[in-house]
């Protein structure tokens, strides 16, 4: 038992670290094994295939999306426990993928699947990948996404996308599995050549999509460097989010975000810019709840904010730059059913 929490929350760790912000997808390759030893050591018992599984999602998700509970809090207006209680399910129902995985696997152990005539790495990471691909998720991450900070490999996403990179990313992780407890007897002449015939190709398959991903990334860099560049400042001044059973933000605070924090954020970017920007962002709910609309039904609503429509002339005016901005919109249209307007 204790094997089987420490192999859970290496696999987690593992494809934790692969992940951003840290992005080592090298030791992502290893993040699976745990799954592959499981199969294999618990494949007579279904239930315990499922267990380990269902350890090895949990914590994939304690390491890596440790931050949902928060989101549960914000936007959900749960209670603390209510959102890890919530958090518990999530693992369970939202990541299907790693216990179904862990089963199946064990399962094609058993005798009577061992007669398939098919590469085992191959139907490996077929079922990975189909699993990856069709089993439910919210906050959708994919096998794939383990290796995706390996800035050569994910260009092959282009042609194959990131199921593709799913598919070869089993292809290569099981394969270097099944071929590690060979490699202390390697100096064997007739085992050397076993391997060299059924692990080789692994070894051309690496250089080929390696390659590939050196040529696309220097192809890009080369089409990007004649290409005219642009200052862009993104301003992200944190406002505060729309939460449960709240209708509206005090208006203190909407002024302190037109009159000081986004000012100042758009300053300082400015300046590090070297004195010039091309285009100013502010993205969605920047300034929540108000529009720059001037027009009776803003007005009626107090959507309208007469602060954030000057805020916005002057960011344009002041720095010379164009500005991108979302607002909430109001709109007339028609009621299909009555003929009536309605907003």
């Amino acid at each position: 038992m204790r094997s089987t929490l420490f192999l859970s929350a290496v696999s987690g760790l593992l494809a934790t670290l692969s992940f951003a912000p840290f992005n080592w997808p090298v030791v992502g390759w290893l993040a699976p094994w745990p799954i592959f030893i499981f199969a294999k050591r618990y494949y007579k018992s279904v239930w315990r295939l499922i267990g380990s599984g269902l350890l090895i999602a949990f914590f994939i998700c304690a390491f890596a999306f440790y931050w949902t509970v928060h989101l549960f809090i914000v936007y959900g207006g749960l209670p603390l426990w209510m959102s890890l209680f919530v958090f518990a399910i999530h693992t369970i129902l939202l990541n299907l993928k790693i216990p179904v995985l862990v089963v199946v696997l064990g399962l094609l152990r058993r005798h009577k699947f061992r007669k398939l005539r098919v590469s085992s790495i191959l139907l490996v990471a077929l079922i990975g990948t189909l699993l990856d691909k069709y089993t439910p998720q919210i906050f959708n991450w994919y096998w794939g996404n383990v290796i995706a900070g390996n800035q050569f490999l994910v260009q092959s996403a282009d042609l194959i996308g990131i199921h593709g990179i799913t598919f070869l990313f089993f292809v290569m992780s099981y394969g270097v599995y099944r071929f590690w407890p060979l490699l202390y007897r390697f100096h064997k002449r007739a085992l050397r050549r076993f391997v060299l015939v059924n692990y080789g190709w692994l070894v051309i398959l690496m250089i080929v999509w390696f390659g590939y991903g050196v040529v696309q990334k220097y192809r890009y860099e080369s089409i990007q460097s004649n290409l005219p560049k642009a200052r862009v400042a993104a301003i992200q001044p944190d406002a505060p989010l729309e939460k449960y059973g709240e209708s509206r933000i005090s208006e203190s605070t909407i002024r302190h975000l037109i009159a000081n924090t986004i000012p100042m954020l758009a300053e300082e970017a400015f300046q590090s810019a070297g004195g010039k920007l091309d285009l100013i962002v502010l993205p969605e709910s920047a300034v929540p709840y108000y529009t720059t609309q001037d027009n009776l039904l803003t007005r009626r609503n107090n959507m309208y904010s007469a602060g954030f429509e000057s805020m916005i002339v002057q960011l344009a005016t002041g720095y010379r730059s164009a500005v991108f901005f979302n607002e909430i919109s109001i709109d007339v249209g028609q009621n299909p059913r009555t003929g009536q307007p309605r907003v």
